[in-house]
């Protein structure tokens, strides 16, 4: 059963920066600092993170979330993205008060620590700048957290154009909280630093860099145009389905991240899914450790020879492996899972047939982990197998509950080329359509078709065909 993940990743192609969690909280990458909101209406306030997690959302299924607030009259709605340029990456934030009447809106900052300063339209701690917003902030204070429930219903004191929240330092876990009014239909937006190396504007230009960052839907549909260059997928399960399409963006998130056990699980999906060049960006990630002279652990080193050997073999790419090939079998301790094995053998006998013949006294066929498995990668295990030459089975991972529904698959790459396909119904037997393409450069297509879950006596031969299945036992 595929699970969508409570918590959102955000990121850019530089890699992630921020989590959203079930309540809309927001933490960037490399702080403890946590950003939530409340929405004051009349006497009563309303906490994001009091509020029905069933209605956070990702827009377009990507890295951009959507969490309306229910309030007297309507919702109060966040939307939050990454956004990146001008010299800038952070975390974008904004609340748009969709009701006919005017709220008030605090923004609370959870676990600050430090000297907090509250410039007007921006939030500093120990001098450097957390937070900054397009309007400035008309109230501000911070307690303990059990405080803040009492200090929004006291309203907090009202702060000088610039001035010194706390001058000493607060306790570790305080929250800061800073209040501005929102007039009905009007919008209000945030910037959260994400790490020390991306610092946010510290000067008048604050509000304007705030006000010129794109808007969040504009933001998500930069990522569906990306993510709808990748193999297409339509199923009865309309999870599986968003799962796929979340997974595709997550994947070009992770091809950046700082974490190697990430960047280099999703190369071999991205190669799966059609975006090669974003695989390589993965690739890049341990291979500039490579040649630093970096020592990969022997996990890594086999999920980087599984990585190198997709390049080769699902995108026709060379792979580098007639250099690198020793070194990460060395790092590996000699021990490859059979899948990686035999790619290994394949893409070496391409590349470079001496190293090929060498493989098997400097390796053993070994029941070891594959290593780190990216996003997508269950989506990928139900729709195609391709373990063994020259053969692709469809719709190995097949579900009772798809009997009767649509399925149809486009531009999916595997060992045996990229392999399109799709099921119609006859009553109970499915009628299957094929179409394997060649990939240049990366072997013989597959000349075998199977679908072992649907019909196992049935084998289909060539690059494109039709056949009526005796239909699934389950």
């Amino acid at each position: 059963m595929i699970r969508l993940a409570p918590v959102i990743r955000l990121g850019d192609l530089a890699g992630p920066t921020a989590t959203v969690d079930a309540t809309g909280g927001v933490t960037p990458r490399d702080t403890a600092v946590t950003l939530r909101w409340a929405v004051g209406t009349g006497d009563a306030w309303h906490r994001s993170d009091r509020g029905r997690p069933e209605r956070l959302r990702r827009l377009l299924d990507t890295p951009v979330v959507d969490y309306p607030c229910r309030v007297a009259g309507g919702d109060v709605t966040a939307r939050i993205a990454s956004i990146s340029g001008g010299g800038h990456r952070a975390v974008l934030v904004t609340i748009t008060n969709e009701t006919p009447t005017p709220v008030a809106l605090a923004w609370l900052i959870d676990k600050v620590a430090g000297r907090v300063e509250v410039d007007g339209l921006r939030v500093l701690v120990d001098g450097r700048a957390l937070v900054v917003w397009d309007r400035p902030i008309r109230a501000a204070a911070l307690v303990a957290p059990d405080a803040v429930d009492a200090a929004l219903a006291a309203g907090p004191r009202a702060t000088a154009a610039r001035g010194v929240v706390d001058p000493a330092a607060s306790p570790a876990g305080a929250v800061a909280i800073g209040i501005v009014p929102l007039a009905a239909g009007r919008t209000v937006r945030a910037l959260l630093a994400v790490g020390a190396d991306h610092p946010l504007p510290a000067d008048g230009t604050v509000a304007d860099v705030v006000r010129a960052a794109p808007a969040p839907d504009a933001v998500a549909r930069g990522w569906r145009r990306l993510a709808d260059r990748a193999a297409t997928v339509e199923l009865p399960d309309t999870d599986l389905v968003r799962a796929w399409r979340r997974a595709v963006c997550d994947l070009v998130v992770d091809a950046g991240d700082p974490a190697l056990d990430r960047a280099v699980a999703v190369a071999p999906l991205l190669d799966a899914a059609g975006l090669v060049d974003e695989g390589d960006r993965a690739r890049d990630r341990f291979l500039q450790r490579v040649a630093a002279g970096d020592r990969l652990p022997a996990d890594l080193a086999v999920a980087a020879l599984a990585a190198l050997c997709s390049r080769r073999l699902r995108a026709g790419r060379e792979s580098g492996l007639a250099e690198l090939a020793g070194p990460l079998v060395e790092w590996a301790d000699g021990r490859l899972p059979p899948p990686v094995r035999a790619d290994l053998a394949a893409v070496l006998g391409l590349e470079h047939p001496p190293g090929a013949a060498d493989l098997a006294a400097l390796t053993a066929s070994d029941d070891a982990p594959m290593g780190p498995l990216g996003p997508g990668h269950e989506v990928v295990a139900a729709l195609v197998g391709d373990q063994h030459p020259g053969i692709v089975d469809l719709l190995p991972g097949w579900q009772g509950a798809w009997a009767g529904g649509p399925v149809d698959v486009r531009g999916l790459c595997t060992r045996g080329g990229r392999v399109s396909f799709s099921l119609r119904w006859h009553g109970a037997r499915p009628a299957l359509l094929w179409e394997i393409e060649a990939t240049p450069g990366a072997g013989p297509p597959a000349t075998s078709v199977r679908a072992s879950a649907l019909d196992p006596a049935w084998t289909g031969t060539g690059s494109s065909g039709e056949a009526l299945l005796a239909g699934p036992s389950r």
